[in-house]
This record gives structure tokens, C-alpha cells and sequence, in this order.
């Protein structure tokens, strides 16, 4: 690279040859052409977009589920941000360049906190499933008021409905419903555990899946 500060030509741009001129903070810069320039579009870039147009379209349906479920991340990342670093590393699958989203793999939450402990999760065939959640108070790490957060989404894409809040010094949840979700969706169930101020959580725990009626 070539900085020009008095430049018989002027202001010089454009190339010549195998250079190519153009200007920047003022100064009038020749640079050499790339000796090669990357197929913009080669599997594996095809592969990167189609992964992340996935996560894009994911975070856009369940943004508003999941924004909050992230409060430990680094400061210069936003909650889209988290999210889709886990979703891009953990839980995208290929089929060729086609990339597709394994629900069971995903992460909505990521933290600090004890995750919760789920003894068992069926499905019970009406659009509801039991489960059955160990008390994890210890009133060191988690307290009475700490919540337990579930969180569905549903294989169509939808969030059918606002995540469940318990606290965890009362009666947890023994029976999920896929209630809000589209006729016939499979809809995902998961769990984490939240402070109750918000700013810490658990990563969270896939329990399984509820197949709507």
C-alpha cells in the first residue's frame, strides 16, 4: 500500500493495472489488487448464512422469551448475541449446506445458578405432560423466591406462550400443557432457574416434548 499526500494526479481513484486507487482520511492510497478473491459463494459460505438466517428467524419468533434469559453475558454482546453463539455452536444441523435447528440441542438460557433437576417428563397424550422437579432451596445458591423458568417453542416456530414462572419455595409444577401453540405442533419444553432480581439464571435443561391436540 502506497499513501500519496501531493499527488500530481489530484485526487486519484479507481485502479490501474493490478493497483487501486482510492481515498481515505484524506490521503489518496494505491493498494494491490487481492491475489486471489474468495467464491462469495462456496458451500461453506452457503452453509454460514443458511445456519444463520435459521437462528435469525428462530430468535425473532422467541426473541421476547429469551432476551432476559442471557443477563451474564459479556458486556459488548447483546442477548441475540448469546443466544445465537450457543444456538450456531450447540444445536445446528446440516444437510449439505441446508441448515436446520435440533430444538432438543438448543440453549435458552445460560448462567451461573444450579440448573434444575427433573426426576421425570412424559408426555401424557392430551397436549400436556407430568414432570416432576427436585427442591433445590439451599439458601445459599438458591433461594424461597428464586424462580423456576419453562420455556416452550414450538417445531413451526411459534412461542405459544410467555414463559411459566415459579417460585421455588412453593408448589412446583407437576403438569405442562402446550397450551397457545398451533394445532398438531411438537412444541419443546425447557427449564432454568432464575434469581429473583433476574440478573442471574442457570443454563437450561431440554425436558422433552409435548405434541399438541
Amino acid at each position: 500500500m502506497a499513501i500519496f499526500k501531493n499527488s500530481t494526479f489530484g485526487n486519484i481513484r479507481k485502479s490501474i493495472g493490478d493497483d487501486v486507487a482510492y481515498r481515505s482520511g484524506g490521503q489518496n492510497i494505491v493498494r494491490k489488487k487481492p491475489a486471489q478473491v474468495n467464491d462469495a459463494n462456496s458451500f461453506a459460505q452457503r452453509k454460514q448464512r443458511n445456519a444463520m438466517r435459521e437462528v435469525v428467524n428462530l430468535f425473532r419468533a422467541i426473541g421476547s422469551q429469551t432476551k432476559g434469559n442471557f443477563p451474564q453475558r459479556d458486556a459488548k454482546h447483546s442477548a441475540y448475541n448469546a443466544f445465537a453463539g450457543k444456538a450456531l455452536k450447540e444445536a445446528i444441523v446440516f444437510t449439505g449446506d441446508q441448515a436446520t435447528i435440533d430444538l432438543a440441542s438448543l440453549s435458552v438460557a445460560k448462567g451461573t445458578l444450579p440448573m434444575p433437576q427433573v426426576s421425570a417428563f412424559a408426555d401424557a397424550g392430551t397436549g400436556s405432560a407430568s414432570v416432576s422437579f427436585a427442591d433445590l432451596v439451599d439458601n445459599v445458591q438458591l433461594f424461597p423466591n428464586d424462580k423456576l423458568v419453562i420455556t416452550k417453542i414450538g417445531n413451526m416456530g411459534s412461542a405459544p406462550s410467555a414463559p411459566g414462572k415459579f417460585d421455588l419455595g412453593s408448589a412446583l409444577p407437576t403438569s405442562i400443557n402446550g397450551f397457545g401453540s398451533i394445532s398438531g405442533e411438537v412444541v419443546s419444553i425447557y427449564a432454568h432457574n432464575e434469581s429473583e432480581n433476574g440478573a442471574k439464571v442457570s443454563d437450561s435443561i431440554y425436558l422433552g416434548t409435548i405434541e399438541t391436540v
